[in-house]
């Protein structure tokens, strides 16, 4: 599972007349994050409880099955099966991708020709997920050898997967969620889903391109432009912020704790990798493990990030 999640107390809590849903305690519920950016009708959630915690949200278009599993061995990234051209085919589910993309082995199985279009080579096929089929190009990328002995047959971006509403992750409940309907509606199936949970509104960072980046915090440090990452299984960050005794071996940092929002964890094992367009961090799955996310389409919402108390 993932890193603990732990709750902090703000020092200075903008909590504005006792509202439960500004960055103040009360209880044992919070919503935080910086809600002066936040539309008024994101923090509207309906008092009633309706909807069992297991329960779907009301506004799914779909769902879909995320599995821990490839080839009979238990894998650290997450995956959903899928059919691709009339073929099944497993695909990491990476909220770090900018695009959806199939390896060159599986299209060369499906015996479809790919084109070229703004220098890449693509394919057009049907996708059938969680009970919908939709037509894309699909980028081609060089087969890697280990994925493919696992069967796994490309990336899925998840918040490209629609083109309208938002998706939901529930990491620790392995579901994959495609929203329509109000946000209002969204909020409060997370609310039902953990009552007592940690939910943090967490405006997008640049650079966009597609990918998801949010501000966090290394240890006592600065905060970064960080990349929700859950194709990758450890979380990383750049060797600057480090002290270079930290880093003596230059490849990881033990028994860091990361802040996400208010919501801390750790501690972590955390590799050292490169900046990458001004990103300093990636989020891994050592952290998104035991989180949901739920991801609008517009890039003006931020993303909705629980750690769930079950």
């Amino acid at each position: 599972m993932g890193a603990q999640a732990r709750r902090k107390t703000p020092s200075t809590p903008l909590g504005v007349n006792g509202d439960r849903y500004f960055d103040q305690p009360t209880g044992d519920r919070r919503y935080t994050g910086p809600m002066h950016r936040v539309p008024l009708l994101l923090l509207v959630l309906c008092a009633c409880r309706t909807i069992t915690p297991a329960a779907p949200p009301p506004s799914a278009v779909w769902e879909a099955p995320i599995v821990f599993e490839a080839g009979g061995r238990p894998s650290a990234l997450p995956l959903v099966q899928v059919i691709i051209g009339g073929q099944p085919a497993l695909l990491v589910l990476d909220t770090g991708a900018a695009e959806t993309t199939l390896q060159a082995w599986f299209v060369k199985s499906l015996e479809k020709e790919p084109t070229e279009s703004e220098g890449h080579r693509v394919v057009e096929l049907a996708l059938q997920l969680g009970g919908t089929t939709t037509t894309a190009k699909w980028r081609l990328v060089e087969t890697d050898p280990a994925q493919r002995e696992l069967g796994i047959a490309g990336t899925l971006s998840p918040h490209h997967a629609v083109d309208k509403g938002a998706v939901a992750i529930d990491f620790p409940r392995k579901r994959l969620f495609a929203l329509d309907g109000k946000p209002n509606a969204w909020l409060r199936w997370l609310d039902e889903r953990s009552p007592k949970g940690q939910v943090e509104a967490l405006p997008r960072t640049a650079p966009f391109g597609g990918r998801l980046h949010v501000m966090t915090r290394v240890g006592d440090g600065r905060e970064v432009s960080t990349r929700l990452a859950s194709g990758e299984e450890r979380s990383s960050y750049a060797a600057g912020l480090f002290d270079a005794k930290l880093v003596a071996d230059g490849q990881h940092v033990s028994g860091l704790h990361l802040r996400v929002g208010q919501s801390e964890f750790g501690p972590l094992d955390v590799l050292i990798a490169p900046v990458e367009e001004k990103v300093e961090g990636r989020l891994g799955m050592d952290v998104l493990r035991g989180t949901v996310l739920l991801v609008p389409v517009h890039e003006l919402h931020p993303i909705w990030f629980m750690t769930p108390r079950e």
